[in-house]
């Protein structure tokens, strides 16, 4: 079972408080990081979220760490890829070049943040209150720019603008402050004053070129961390940061600005009873800010708004409940602050903001029966289409308790435990705690580890425990329950019952890795095949997130998880180098899977020397093959792979030499040909399929095109009447071919060669480089081998 690690911080407070103390220190760091990558305050706080919470997972295993801050960026990275493959489709990004020149900057930058947030506190002061104030207010108290606008009379584009002079100001201030020791030059504060109800030009004043491209770079950074900015003006950004390495400096360093600026509440990844007191404390200290008088004097005295005093009177009525007597205590406070007519306004903003945050806090700390529990989230989706929801479900969604049903594609939810389920379509659920589900019908996934561990998935007529693993459930309603483990281990109850809580322990039953069970609708239990491709696994669904992203590799792999479950599909090897056996190539169709894998022989040379880069240099392999030397793959002779009715043949190769090519594949036994697929020296394909009756017929393409060099896709589709010739996803020719049907004859697949018995053997072998081979029991379309093409093709 794996370990909780929560609780073994819990149970050791001084882990906690160290983990506390060093977060703290590097929280601004390593968030001023994820911003450079991430254009998004919302999107940078879920992936500071996710990061803060794997750090505290592993806090304990990895120390004792030399350097907290570098820890935690590298978590971060992996999560920022991480999260950009599975939203990609969601909010605009940065390019992959671009992306990589930020974090190199980001990462060149990190050790001077510290310094650089010294001297943007020494550099605020200089500013004048309003300026001042309006940076607290977007900043500190988290008022979108568009509200503070609403209720201090000012369009959204002014105070954009204000913003981004102020910050292009405060940027000229901070570097000559780090120029000269943190001894700021600045001296008059009308240096970096700033005309607040004022309209600023597009660019600051002065006509300096330089300054005036700084002052865009911060107007369309804010607008687009604040999620505002149009797909226009974010070319307009990326075009700016491409083109100048000095504009992608200063990027930089106003994202730091940002995350100096920022206020931060406690982390949310420590345990409950954590938690809980510091939302306590959180709480106690709201009535208490020196200047809350003034706010609620203003709200009093000014705010007409009767839906906004009626949720104030609401507010303090539950406030003087729990403490009266401090609450009066605070009207006593005099103002301290002047009545200018533009201050006024911000302080009504503030006195919204505060009272609402006590709303929000309160509600959640006494009223949080009356509002539905969330459950889960919706973290992932893969052409997800719903029914029954009222209104559409989006990524990032929150889930309450109820149905689910998913009518089209893939999606992945994360329970508040943990837990993590991907459903496939057609899939209804329903969610009634934070810890389980009900199946109804269809199929889902679990992953679940650490506070997840228990998680439990029901049916209609048997029990899944999770004990930290991951396993796949499928469901039919009214019927058999099918239960397969990838990872771990669960507790099987299966006299479990729809709405029933109560189990007899004895039909209790613990199922490892590796292991499959149907539940049959009496509840009897069978043992089934255990099927690695029986369920969308995280693996295969992180790819297809990677997929709709444009990467052409997970592109791919996309398709070769969906045709390794084609029931047709009789030996399919993707060359998928395992390491620990280089010596041999797996067969991964899932029809026979397990078996029929090949054993790689290399003449006077170890087997790994054969594996070259494939298609994909830095993520894919393939084989080479050397005509000068004795160097096939053999499959051991079987009956699944022996074919003499329709069949298919598809293999990706590359050619350095035309003329040397040679046999591909070949199940042959002396003058009993199953099937044999190669180059001849005429630079054409042939397939031949013959017995001894019908010797030395065989069907020839007309010549090839010039292959050399690149990777080419070639297929080949009999029917016992017409061989179709494909090359890179196109038909290249037909050519008439009957044999009359005769039981194939037991031989090896040989891939590469043909057997030695045969005439001329060793002129015949492929010379060149192969990375996939795929052969089906049936004829594929046209249109599938274009898909095959257009999914294999490295882009």
């Amino acid at each position: 079972m794996a370990e909780d690690k929560t609780n073994i911080h819990s149970q050791d407070p001084t882990i906690t408080q160290r983990f506390i103390e060093l977060y703290e220190l590097n929280r601004k760091r390593i968030l001023g990081f994820i911003l450079t990558l991430v254009p998004s305050w919302s999107h940078a706080e879920d992936i500071m979220q996710e990061t803060s919470e794997l750090m505290w997972k592993q806090f304990a295993d990895t120390e004792p760490i030399t350097n907290f801050a570098a820890w935690g960026i590298s978590i971060a990275r992996f999560k920022i890829l991480e999260y950009r493959r599975r939203n990609c489709q969601e909010f605009i990004q940065f390019n992959d070049e671009i992306l990589l020149q930020l974090a190199e900057e980001a990462l060149e930058k990190e050790k001077d943040v510290p310094d650089y947030i010294q001297a943007l506190r020494k550099c605020r002061k200089k500013l004048d209150k309003q300026a001042q104030a309006l940076l607290e207010l977007r900043y500190e108290k988290g008022i979108p720019v568009k509200h503070i606008g609403e209720h201090v009379g000012r369009t959204l584009k002014s105070l954009y603008r204000d913003l981004a002079r102020i910050h292009a100001q405060l940027h000229s201030c901070v570097k000559r402050t780090l120029a000269e020791g943190n001894k700021c030059l600045v001296t008059d504060k009308h240096d970096l004053a700033v005309d607040l109800p004022g309209a600023l030009g597009e660019i600051i004043p002065g006509d300096d070129p330089r300054a005036a491209l700084q002052y865009e770079i911060c107007l369309l950074g804010l607008e687009m961390l604040d999620g505002v900015i149009s797909e226009e003006r974010f070319a307009r950004l990326e075009f700016l940061l491409a083109v100048s390495p000095e504009r992608l400096k200063f990027y930089v360093e106003f994202i730091l600005m940002c995350v100096g600026f920022q206020s931060f509440l406690e982390p949310t990844f420590l345990n409950k009873t954590s938690l809980d007191r510091k939302v306590n404390a959180f709480l106690s200290q709201m009535p208490c800010l020196e200047d809350s008088s003034v706010f609620l004097e203003v709200v009093e005295k000014d705010l007409h708004d009767s839906a906004v005093r009626q949720g104030i009177q609401d507010a303090e009525a539950r406030r003087l409940e729990l403490e009266e007597a401090r609450l009066q205590n605070m009207r006593t406070i005099k103002p301290r602050f002047g009545r200018q007519e533009l201050f006024r306004g911000l302080l009504r903003i503030a006195a919204v903001v505060l009272v609402a945050t006590a709303i929000i806090w309160l509600d959640r700390m006494l009223y949080r029966k009356e509002a539905p529990e969330i459950l889960a989230r919706l973290t992932g989706v893969d052409n997800s289409q719903w029914a029954g929801t009222p209104a559409p479900l989006t990524l990032g969604c929150d889930l309450m308790a109820g149905p689910l049903e998913l009518q089209k594609g893939l999606a992945e939810i994360t329970f508040a435990n943990g837990a993590k389920v991907i459903l496939e379509a057609p899939t209804r659920i329903y969610l009634n705690k934070d810890d389980e589900l009900y199946l109804e019908k269809g199929k889902i996934t679990a992953t679940a580890s650490g506070s997840a561990v228990g998680f439990a998935v029901n049916t209609d007529n048997a029990r899944v425990v999770d004990l930290g693993t991951e396993f796949g459930v499928s469901a039919v309603t009214g019927g058999a329950t099918d239960v397969q483990v990838y990872r771990g281990e669960v507790a099987l109850i299966s006299d479990w019952e729809k709405n029933s809580f109560q189990a007899d322990d004895k039909t209790s039953m613990k199922l490892p890795a590796g292991q499959a069970r149907r539940i049959n609708a009496d509840h009897t239990v069978v043992e089934i095949k255990h099927n690695e491709l029986a369920f969308v696994r995280p693996e295969e669904f992180s790819v297809r997130q990677q997929a709709q992203c444009g990467d052409a590799y997970a592109r791919w792999r996309t398709w070769s998880y969906m045709v390794r479950r084609d029931p047709d599909l009789v030996v399919y090897y993707p060359f998928e180098q395992n390491l620990s056996e280089p010596e041999t190539l797996y067969n991964h169709a899932a029809a026979t899977s397990g078996r029929l894998n090949g054993a790689i022989y290399s003449e006077n040379a170890p087997a790994v020397s054969r594996w070259v880069p494939g298609r994909w240099p830095d993520m894919k392999k393939g084989l080479h093959f050397e005509r000068d030397r004795k160097q096939p793959v053999i499959v051991p002779a079987d009956a699944d792979f022996c074919l003499r009715g329709d069949i298919t043949i598809a293999v990706w190769l590359r050619c350095p030499e035309m003329e040397k090519i040679g046999h591909i594949i070949s199940n042959r036994h002396l003058r009993e040909v199953n099937y044999q697929v190669a180059f001849s020296r005429q630079k054409n394909l042939h397939f031949i399929r013959y017995n001894e009756a019908s010797a030395g017929n065989r069907a020839y393409s007309r010549e090839l095109p010039d292959l050399t060099d690149e990777w080419h896709l070639l297929a080949f589709t009999y029917n016992n009447r017409e061989v179709t010739f494909y090359l890179d996803g196109e038909t290249f020719q037909e050519v008439p071919y009957g044999f009359n049907y005769s039981p194939p004859v037991l031989a090896d697949l040989i891939i590469g060669d043909v057997e030695e018995n045969i005439a001329e053997a060793d002129i015949l072998r492929f010379n060149g480089d192969m990375d996939e081979i795929a052969v089906f029991q049936r004829i594929l379309s046209s249109e599938e081998i274009r898909t095959m093409y257009m999914a294999g093709k490295p882009d």
